[in-house]
C-alpha cells in the first residue's frame, strides 16, 4: 500500500499528547508485517472560519509540533476519533498538503484517489459547516433512539420516525448536505473503503462499499449509493488486499461508549462484469458530480481524476474529458443533456462535446422515460477514429484533460434540401416536453424546444446548450430560430433500434446540434435532441468530422 506522501503523526495510541506533527512518510522505518501502517483521512469543508495551512514558510515549523489547541475544531475533533480508535496518522487536506506551492498541490490532487481508496476509513464531518465548527458535538447531543413494541423509533423534536424507513432517513442526513453537495467530497466518498458519517443532529452512520449502516440503531439503512462503482471498487480492494479494518463493534467500544452494534453482515454478491459495473456506475456518477458545486471551475475534470484511474484498473479502457472510448459505450457517453438555461463552465478545459463544458446538472438520454434504459439498445451511427489531445495535454497519461478534439467517421448530417429546420421554444401540450422534464431530474425544468419542418410539422424535440454561436438569449416563450441563420445542423449519433419501444417520437434518430468553428477547423456542440423524420437523412453520405 503507498502512503501519501505527508501524514500528521498523532503520536503512540498510549499517548494524548498536547501536540500532533507532521511527517514525510518517505522518512519512515519499513513497516513489520503484522503492523502496517494505517492510516485515518478527514472529508470536511474549509469554510471562512479559522484556517490553520501549511505553507513554504510554515512548513519546518509544521514538523517540529502543530499544538493541538491552536487546530481548527473540526481537524481537531478528527484528531480525537482517530485516536480513540487506536490509529497514529491522520492525513488532512490543508496539513499534508503544501497550499501555496502549485507544484505540489498538482502532485497531491492526482494522487488524491489513492490516498482515500487507502485510508483505512474516512471521518465525513457534514455536521461541520466550516473548518472552525467541528462535529463532535452534535454527535453527543444527537437524536435518541427509543423501543415501542419491539420496533425501534428516532426521535427527532416531536417527531419520530421508525427506522424502518431508515433509507430516506439515511438519504436526508448523508446526501441533502453542504459536505455532499461539494465536488471534491463526491470521489472521496466513493473511493473511500469505508467511512464515519457524523450527520447534523447527531447522525451517525457507517458506510462501507457494501451498505450504510446506522451506528446506534443497529441495522442496514438499505440505501447504497453508487451500487455499480462500489462493486467494482470492491474487485480491487480484494486485489489488492483489504486492511484490517475497525467494524461497528469496535466504533461501540472506542468511539462512543453508549452506542450499541451487531457485527457487520454478509458482504453483496457480484453477478455483473466489473468493467459493466463501472459504466453502468459512470451514468449516475456523472449526473450526481454535475450538481455539486466547486470553488474553481479549474477543478471539475480533476476532481474525478482519482476515481477514473480507479476504474481504468477495471475496464482498462482510455478516458478523454469525461468520456469512456470504448467501442460500445463512447457515443452513450456523448448522449447528455444540460437543462438548456446554465452558461459554459469556463476554466474547465473541457471541449464543448463533454458535460464538463456547462454549469449545472446532466442527465443521459439513455435514462429518459421515453427510451428504453438498456443501453445495449441505442447503437452508435457514428465511429470514432482517432482523439488529438490538445495543447498541455499529459500524453503519457490516458486520463486527458484538456481540450481535445474527436475525429469521427460515417457521420451523416441532415439534408438541406429536403427541409429548412426550426426551433420553436416550449409550445404547451407536446407530450414529449412532460417527459422530458419529468425523467430529467434536472436543478431547474429543462429548456426544450419543438422542431418543426417548412410544412410546420413537429419532428422531434432539442436542448440547446449555451456555447459560442447559439445566443444566450435563446429561449423565450414563443421564439422561433432558424437553423440557417445560426449556423446550425445536426450529426446524425444513434439509433434506438428496440421493437419494444413505443412508436412516435421515441423510434427517432438521436441528433447532435453542432455549428462549424473555421478557425479551429471544428464542430462545436450546440445542443442534443431527436428528430423522428428519417428520411431528412436520406441521400446523404457519411463523412468524416473533427468535434471539438
Amino acid at each position: 500500500m503507498r502512503l501519501p506522501t505527508r501524514l500528521i503523526d498523532l503520536g503512540p495510541s498510549s499517548e494524548d499528547s498536547d501536540s500532533v506533527r507532521l511527517i514525510e512518510t518517505c522518512g519512515l522505518p519499513a513497516p513489520l508485517a503484522a503492523e502496517p501502517y494505517r492510516y485515518i483521512a478527514l472529508s470536511y469543508r474549509w469554510g471562512e472560519g479559522n484556517r490553520l495551512l501549511t505553507t513554504k514558510s510554515t512548513y519546518t515549523q509544521r514538523q517540529t509540533a502543530i499544538e493541538v489547541e491552536a487546530i481548527p475544531k473540526t481537524i481537531r475533533d478528527a484528531v480525537l476519533v482517530t485516536r480513540r480508535l487506536g490509529i497514529r496518522y491522520l492525513w488532512v487536506d490543508a496539513l499534508c498538503i503544501i497550499q501555496d506551492d502549485e507544484q505540489d498541490w498538482k502532485k497531491e490532487a492526482a494522487r488524491m484517489g489513492d490516498i482515500y481508496m487507502n485510508a483505512l476509513c474516512t471521518i465525513a464531518a457534514h455536521a461541520a459547516d466550516h473548518a472552525d465548527c467541528g462535529f463532535l458535538q452534535e454527535a453527543m447531543e444527537r437524536e435518541p433512539v427509543v423501543a415501542c413494541g419491539g420496533k425501534k423509533f428516532i426521535q427527532t423534536g416531536n417527531a419520530t420516525t421508525e427506522t424502518e424507513a431508515e433509507g430516506t432517513y439515511a438519504r436526508h442526513h448523508l446526501d441533502r448536505t453542504e459536505l455532499s453537495s461539494r465536488g471534491w467530497v463526491m470521489q472521496e466518498r466513493i473511493l473511500s473503503p469505508r467511512t464515519i458519517h457524523f450527520g447534523k443532529a447527531g447522525a451517525l452512520y457507517f458506510e462501507t462499499r457494501d451498505k450504510v449502516e446506522h451506528i446506534e440503531v443497529g441495522k442496514e439503512s438499505g440505501y447504497r449509493p453508487f451500487p455499480g462503482l462500489r462493486d467494482a471498487l470492491g474487485v480491487l480492494d480484494k486485489l489488492q488486499g483489504e486492511q484490517e479494518a475497525p467494524s461497528l463493534s469496535t466504533l461501540q467500544a472506542n468511539l462512543v461508549p453508549f452506542l450499541t452494534r451487531n457485527n457487520i453482515g454478509e458482504k453483496v454478491t457480484v453477478l455483473i462484469s466489473p468493467d459493466e459495473l463501472v459504466y453502468n456506475g459512470w451514468y449516475e456518477l456523472v449526473t450526481k458530480y454535475s450538481a455539486c458545486l466547486l470553488t474553481e471551475n479549474k477543478d471539475k475534470l480533476v476532481a474525478l481524476s482519482g476515481i477514473v484511474r480507479k476504474c481504468q484498473q477495471v475496464n482498462k479502457d482510455r478516458y478523454v474529458s469525461g468520456i469512456w472510448l470504448h467501442p460500445d459505450h463512447f457515443h452513450v457517453c456523448l448522449l447528455w443533456l444540460g437543462n438548456g438555461k446554465e452558461p459554459l463552465a469556463t476554466g474547465t478545459g473541457a471541449p464543448s462535446w463533454s458535460w464538463a463544458s456547462i454549469l449545472g446538472k446532466v442527465q443521459y438520454i439513455h435514462g429518459l422515460g421515453m427510451l428504453e434504459r438498456e443501453i445495449s439498445h441505442i447503437k452508435s451511427e457514428v465511429k470514432l477514429e482517432a482523439v488529438h489531445p490538445g495543447p498541455g495535454v499529459d500524453d503519457q497519461s490516458d486520463t486527458i484533460e484538456g481540450p481535445a478534439i474527436l475525429e469521427l467517421s460515417n457521420v451523416v448530417m441532415i439534408n438541406k434540401n429536403k427541409t429548412e429546420l426550426r426551433f420553436v421554444h416550449f409550445r404547451a401540450g407536446v407530450p414529449w416536453h412532460y417527459s422530458l422534464n419529468k425523467y430529467l431530474n434536472l436543478d431547474k425544468p429543462a429548456r426544450i424546444w419543438d422542431i418543426h419542418d417548412d410544412d410546420g410539422e413537429i419532428i422531434g424535440w432539442a436542448s440547446l446548450d449555451t456555447h459560442p454561436g447559439v445566443s444566450d438569449e435563446f429561449g423565450k416563450p414563443g421564439e422561433v430560430i432558424r437553423a440557417s441563420d445560426e449556423g446550425i445542423t445536426c450529426f446524425k449519433m444513434a439509433v434506438h433500434d428496440n421493437d419494444r419501444v413505443h412508436t412516435g417520437h421515441n423510434r427517432g434518430y438521436v441528433v447532435m446540434f453542432v455549428v462549424p468553428d473555421e478557425a479551429a477547423g471544428v464542430w462545436k456542440r450546440v445542443g442534443l435532441g431527436q428528430i423522428t423524420k428519417r428520411e431528412l437523412f436520406d441521400g446523404v453520405e457519411g463523412t468524416t468530422v473533427k468535434l471539438g
